[in-house]
C-alpha cells in the first residue's frame, strides 16, 4: 500500500456548513479512504499556511487507482479547493533503496 499527504484547504462556504452543522470531517474522511480499501492514519488542522482553513491527512491506499479515486470524489463534492499530495516513503523503503544501490546498483552517470 502507498502511503500519501493530502492537504487541502476548504473552500468559505465549505468552512461555514462544517460551522452550521458541527460536522467531525475526519469521519467523512476516513469513512471515504476506507470506502477504497484504504486507511486514514492521521486527520489534521494546519497552522501557518495562508488565509484559509486548511486541513492534512495522511493515508494509504492499496494503489495510486485507489487513492486518486478518493480524491477525484472529495474534489467533485465542491467543498475542497487548492489540493496537493505528496507520496511518502518510510525510513524501511530507503535501507530498501540502499541495498539496490549498493548490491545491484543504477545505472546512472551524472553530468560531467
Amino acid at each position: 500500500m502507498g502511503l500519501y499527504c493530502f492537504k487541502i484547504q476548504y473552500t468559505p462556504e465549505a468552512v461555514a456548513a462544517i460551522v452550521k452543522s458541527g460536522s467531525n470531517r475526519e469521519e467523512v474522511a476516513r469513512k471515504a479512504v476506507e470506502s477504497t480499501g484504504g486507511k486514514l492514519h492521521g486527520f489534521y488542522g494546519i497552522f501557518g499556511d495562508p488565509d484559509g482553513f486548511h486541513a492534512m491527512l495522511i493515508a494509504e491506499a492499496p494503489s495510486n487507482a485507489e487513492y486518486l479515486a478518493t480524491v477525484v470524489a472529495a474534489v467533485m463534492g465542491g467543498a475542497l479547493a487548492n489540493v496537493r499530495t505528496t507520496v511518502l516513503y518510510s525510513a524501511a523503503d530507503m535501507v530498501a533503496a540502499a541495498k539496490i544501490v549498493n548490491s545491484s546498483g543504477v545505472d546512472y552517470q551524472p553530468p560531467s
